[in-house]
């Protein structure tokens, strides 16, 4: 129950914070995240992905945003 409780607040908290990152998106740094949360389904898919990553992977929510926008933005493709 305890483990329940834990990852419960940890969502609530992730979700507050991640709401702040993208009620101030800056276009210039993730312009493909910024287009992305202007849809209910967008705006859901970002989420689903923060939650996987500070959760299971240990990221902040800033860390997993950049992330995200790595995946979807061609331009931050290295070789």
């Amino acid at each position: 129950m305890n483990e329940i409780k834990k990852y419960s607040a940890t969502i609530v908290r992730c979700k507050k914070i991640l709401e702040k990152y993208l009620k101030y998106c800056n276009e210039k740094r993730t312009p493909y995240l910024c287009a992305l949360k202007e849809t209910k389904e967008g705006y859901k898919e970002i989420e689903d992905f923060v939650l996987q990553a500070t959760i299971k992977g240990h990221n902040s929510v800033g860390e997993a945003i950049m992330d995200y926008e790595r995946q979807l933005n061609p331009n931050y493709i290295t070789d």
